[in-house]
């Protein structure tokens, strides 16, 4: 198992700065027209059965958002609940042994919540008090940072990103796109 960690994370640290060089010359300089957490570049609702909900948590790390809730996780595994946890790559690093068992559990998808919980922009534009990515290249590396901590662990690669307060600009939303993920927001 350790060597299959080992042999998926290569293949995408081989190919990230190729993609990561195109995605950010495509997006450079572009203006961003619209900015929000429920802009219409940002699927916030699940495609198909409207009778069924996904459950989503954010785990980001950082001053104020640090913690772990075992109970509820716990919760979720003994009432085989599943739900979708969106992860930072710092939330990972403080909590490594709750992330590799989260990994590792088939109840729980773990999907990208970016490397430090930046709303996704292009031009710094900030939510909540947080400033978010200030051009294309940061927003990629913020993408591809979380990206890479939750391919580590082991797990299949992430389909979702929610970036940092899940705000995104259009422009960003695209970025999200050309690296081969679907920006999220919440219902």
């Amino acid at each position: 198992r350790q060597q299959a960690r080992v042999s998926r994370r290569r293949r995408i640290d081989d190919r990230q700065p190729q993609i990561a060089h195109a995605v950010v010359a495509a997006h450079e300089g572009r203006a961003p027209r619209r900015w929000g957490s429920s802009i219409e570049d940002v699927a916030t609702r699940l495609a198909g059965d409207a009778s069924k909900i996904a459950l989503s948590f954010d785990a980001c790390g950082g001053p104020g958002g640090d913690g772990y809730d075992r109970e509820l996780i716990e919760l979720l595994r003994r009432e085989a609940i599943p739900a979708t946890l969106f992860v930072t790559a710092r939330w990972i690093a403080s909590h490594p042994d709750a992330a590799a068992s989260l990994a590792s559990d088939p109840l729980f998808e773990l999907e990208n919540h970016g490397s430090k919980h930046k709303p996704c922009s292009v031009s710094g534009r900030a939510a909540f008090g947080i400033a978010g990515t200030r051009s294309a290249k940061e927003a990629a590396d913020e993408i591809l940072g979380g990206a890479d901590a939750i391919a580590a662990l082991g797990a299949r690669p992430p389909r979702y990103y929610r970036s940092g307060t899940a705000h995104f600009d259009d422009v960003c939303a695209s970025i999200v796109r050309a690296l081969g993920a679907v920006p999220v927001g919440f219902s």
